[in-house]
């Protein structure tokens, strides 16, 4: 390895260029990566305490993770339209459940809240999850779920 006294100055302007390079792009995934965290707001349940029962919880978190692998692929029209109509026609309590469980699983991950995974995918017209989704975005804009 030469020393630094033997290399000539466009070597060492080179080398000094690289090593700012690389630190200028290590700083950047970082402070990327600190801006990128995205602050959700975890929405009250609208009765009382907003205590699920055990039972509400496992249903939140089984249509939670149905609805993630239905939205993480690419939309297509064979997708499983179960969900979407469930979650339209849950309670405004299991709603808003479903809607925290998922934002609490996933929206740091990858697109942001629900509303935004859905709004990113693509449906069939004229098929009943298309149906479901128009259901499901009014009533986020009835809840005030962004």
């Amino acid at each position: 390895m030469k020393s630094l006294k033997k290399l000539d100055n466009t070597s060492k302007i080179a080398g000094a260029g690289a090593i700012a390079v690389l630190v200028l792009a290590v700083f950047s995934y970082y402070k990327g990566k600190a801006n990128g965290s995205s602050n959700i707001d975890y929405v009250p349940l609208p009765t009382g305490n907003g205590a699920l029962t055990n039972t509400d919880s496992q249903l939140v978190r089984e249509l939670v993770l149905k609805l993630h692998n239905s939205l993480k692929g690419v939309g297509n029209i064979f997708r499983d339209e179960k969900p979407y109509i469930r979650l339209a026609n849950a309670s405004d309590k299991m709603f808003i459940a479903i809607y925290n469980d998922f934002n609490s699983l996933y929206a740091k991950v990858d697109k942001g809240t629900l509303r935004e995974w859905i709004n990113d995918d693509w449906y069939q017209t004229g098929t009943q999850t298309a149906g479901a989704v128009m259901t499901i975005l009014g009533r986020m804009d009835t809840l005030n779920l962004r």
